[in-house]
């Protein structure tokens, strides 16, 4: 998924968005097929005016938790980074899907 978002954003000439976009996608798919429950993954992105957005669909009605592990724990902050990274970040109603958007530079040329 960090490939398909990096060429997507690159096409689009949002250069400055790739290293981020690329992290949230993996913390955020990885958290998916983690925890999800369902036998598949979707995965949609969009460009609005001033933001891109990345969104994930487990099936799972479990929401993710922001946690802050000890030190040594080796797991458990992806939602920590997506917090920190993200402009906005959220879950669907229904708890099935995550997503995430980034601030879009009008132009990243």
């Amino acid at each position: 998924m960090r490939s398909v978002v990096h060429r997507w954003l690159a096409h689009r000439g949002l250069l400055r968005l790739i290293d981020s976009a690329c992290l949230l996608t993996s913390e955020v798919v990885t958290n998916a097929l983690v925890h999800g429950s369902g036998s598949s993954l979707r995965f949609a992105m969009e460009r609005q005016l001033a933001t891109v957005g990345i969104r994930v669909a487990d099936g799972s009605p479990a929401r993710p938790q922001v946690r802050k592990p000890e030190t040594d724990e080796e797991c458990g902050r992806g939602m920590l980074i997506v917090e920190a990274l993200a402009d906005e970040w959220g879950v669907s109603e229904d708890g099935t899907e995550t997503w995430f958007t980034l601030s879009s530079p009008a132009d990243d040329g």
